[in-house]
C-alpha cells in the first residue's frame, strides 16, 4: 500500500531522444536534454530510417553509403551537438528499419481543386522514390451529373486538370492509371482503397483548425481513420522540397 507523502526515488539510467528532425521533435529535444542533465545521466539522439529503392540500389552495389544515409547522418551529427548531455558528450545513433518498406501501388485522390493538388508532388515523389505506380482518383459528387454528358465533360476536365500537375517524366516512371467515380467521396477512395490494393493514400488538404474536415476534399478525418492503408495529407501552405 502506498503512502501519501513518501518520497519516491526515480532512477534513470538514459534517454533516448528519436527525432525526425521536424520542429516539433526539436522541442522534445530540449526537453529530452533538460531532463539528462537534470539528472546527469546520458542521451542519445536517435533517428530510425528506411532506405529509398535507388539508395538501396547503390549501397547493393557499392561497399559505399548512399548519398541519402550521408545526408541522414549529417542532420542527426548537427541535432546531436546542439543537445548537451548531463554525462560525457551526446551520443547519435543512425537506425535502418530491418523490415523494408515496400510500396507498390500510391493513391492520389483529387477533387482538381488547388488544395488537393499540393498534395501531387508529394505522391509522385514518393512513387519515384519507390518505384511505385499512381492511381489517380477524382470521386464526383451524384448531385453533378444528372445524365451521362455531364460525366463525360467532367473527365474531360479532370484528365486536361492532371496535365498541369503531374509532370510527363514521370508518368512514364510512374504509369499513373486515371480514375472518376460518381458517389460519396468518403465511401469511393475507401473502396477504392480495397478493390485495388493501395499500399498508401496521399491527399491535399485545405489548412484549417478543424484537421481538414472543413474542406473542398471532405471527409478526410474519417478516411484517415478507417482506411486500410496509411494516409499522408498535404495542407496548403506547406513547404515542399524535392
Amino acid at each position: 500500500m502506498s503512502i501519501i507523502g513518501a518520497s519516491t526515488t526515480v532512477q534513470i539510467e538514459s534517454i533516448i531522444f528519436a527525432t525526425d528532425f521536424s520542429p516539433a521533435s526539436q522541442n522534445a529535444g530540449l526537453y529530452a536534454s533538460a531532463l539528462s542533465i537534470h539528472f546527469g545521466i546520458d542521451l542519445l539522439v536517435a533517428h530510425a530510417f528506411t532506405l529509398f529503392q535507388a539508395s538501396l540500389e547503390v549501397e547493393a552495389e557499392h561497399p559505399l553509403a548512399s548519398q541519402q544515409r550521408k545526408e541522414l547522418t549529417h542532420d542527426l551529427t548537427l541535432t546531436a551537438e546542439s543537445l548537451q548531455a548531463g554525462r560525457g558528450l551526446t551520443q547519435s545513433a543512425l537506425v535502418l528499419h530491418a523490415g523494408a518498406l515496400k510500396i507498390h501501388r500510391i493513391l492520389y485522390a483529387t477533387d482538381c481543386s488547388a488544395e488537393a493538388a499540393h498534395g501531387a508532388p508529394v505522391a509522385v515523389a514518393l512513387a519515384e522514390a519507390f518505384a511505385a505506380k499512381i492511381d489517380v482518383l477524382n470521386v464526383v459528387s451524384s448531385k453533378r451529373v444528372d445524365h451521362p454528358d455531364q460525366l463525360y465533360k467532367l473527365q474531360e476536365h479532370f484528365y486536361n486538370a492532371l496535365d498541369l500537375v503531374v509532370p510527363q517524366s514521370a508518368k512514364k516512371l510512374c504509369e499513373p492509371r486515371n480514375f472518376v467515380s460518381v458517389g460519396d467521396p468518403q465511401s469511393e477512395i475507401l473502396k477504392h482503397i480495397d478493390d485495388r490494393e493501395i499500399d498508401l493514400l496521399v491527399m491535399g488538404l485545405r489548412r484549417n483548425t478543424h484537421l481538414g474536415t472543413q474542406n473542398r476534399t471532405s471527409g478526410a478525418f474519417p478516411i484517415i481513420v478507417e482506411a486500410s492503408c496509411p494516409v499522408i495529407t498535404v495542407a496548403s501552405g506547406s513547404v515542399y522540397r524535392p
